[in-house]
């Protein structure tokens, strides 16, 4: 299935800041999200048209990432970095994009939350999604986290949650990934799961 539309009414009416390869830029057009995090701030929805973004991004304000769609748009830098990462910041969201080869794909800690709609985590190393920190916490919808890669001596969960965090996980599909396909562990470690499906966990090499 489809994740997400991508003929959908694009930019989002709410967008106010824009990114894409070919954009001509100036002060709310930009050609790499990095540059168009730099000058925002809370609340702003910024748009990513269709292409590859060779970036690791950070997350410093509570802000909208909002991507054609996850067919389209790719966050990949063969990094061993995140590929979005978030520290204590509330109420970010992404949507509409595809994060593949970084290390993990998302990493949300400090009590930071994150919500994550119609977006493919592909391809990464050590997990595809990892929250850590009491109070962090990730709402993952209408997506898929699949691939991810063991690398030494961290797994290749699929979604990792250290102790105190929270996940909620509506419609997914976490698909093919080392060792775990969701690891929860901890105390106060909460966990739903409605309407998804975990498959084809893979043993790591040894």
């Amino acid at each position: 299935a489809a994740v997400g539309d991508c003929t959908a009414v694009f930019p989002p009416a709410a967008a106010t800041l824009f990114v894409s390869p070919s954009a001509v830029v100036d002060a709310t057009h930009f050609t790499t999200i990095g540059a168009a995090l730099a000058v925002a701030t809370d609340g702003v929805t910024i748009a990513i048209d269709a292409g590859t973004y060779a970036e690791s991004i950070t997350l410093a304000h509570a802000v909208h990432l909002a991507g054609r769609c996850a067919a389209q748009v790719t966050i990949s830098s063969g990094a061993t970095t995140p590929g979005v990462a978030l520290a204590g910041i509330l109420g970010a969201s992404v949507s509409g994009v595809t994060i593949s080869g970084h290390a993990p794909g998302v990493q949300i800690s400090a009590g930071a939350s994150l919500t994550l709609s119609s977006v493919v985590i592909d391809g990464n190393n050590a997990a595809g999604i990892t929250v850590v920190g009491s109070g962090s916490s990730v709402d993952l919808a209408d997506s898929v986290v699949r691939g991810s890669i063991a690398a030494s001596p961290a797994k290749g969960d699929g979604i990792d949650l250290g102790p105190g965090t929270v996940a909620i996980v509506e419609g997914s599909a976490i698909v093919a990934n080392t060792d775990e396909g969701i690891y929860a562990t901890g105390v106060g470690t909460k966990l739903a799961v409605s309407s998804s499906i975990v498959t084809d966990t893979a043993m790591n090499s040894s």
